[in-house]
């Protein structure tokens, strides 16, 4: 009969899979670490780069709303005034002019019901650029506007 022997003072454990495994953790993390950093340092680096852009385009804008600044004060002097007035004046008519009555029309001519009829039409445009009627219509009964309305 054979008996096992042991004359350590401690028992034999089997540490060396544990270190391996705990050594490429720790190594693998430091190569992550030092990723980390050179990625931080990547980042550091390009808002640096975005701030001074930022700060750029900045400074222009201060410069250019200095510049509208004075060209305003400018306009708005007394012996200016009839000209921007004019030119006020100008970009109306043009901005009512660019309203096609013909396309009004040839809309109207599809959704109309035939036996309702257009008393007035008052164009508008609002500040994004889109077109706004206000209509007065006439029929012999309701029955018709409400069916052109809904």
């Amino acid at each position: 009969m054979r008996l096992p022997l042991n004359l350590a003072r401690e028992p034999m454990r089997r540490d060396r899979p544990i270190l391996v495994a705990s050594a490429a953790i720790g190594i693998l993390m430091c190569i992550s670490l030092v990723a980390l950093i050179g990625l931080a340092t990547t980042d550091r680096h390009s808002m640096d780069e975005s701030r001074r852009v930022i700060a750029r385009v900045q400074s222009q804008m201060a410069k250019i709303n200095v510049e509208q600044a004075q060209l305003d004060a400018q306009m708005r002097l007394p012996q200016n005034s009839s000209v921007l007035n004019r030119s006020v004046l100008f970009n109306e008519l043009i901005r009512r002019k660019g309203i096609s009555w013909t396309r009004i029309f040839s809309d109207l001519s599809t959704v109309l019901p035939y036996n309702v009829r257009i008393a007035s039409i008052r164009p508008q445009l609002n500040g994004r650029g889109e077109l706004t009627l206000e209509m007065t219509v006439a029929a012999d009964t309701p029955e018709p506007i409400l069916d052109f309305v809904g």
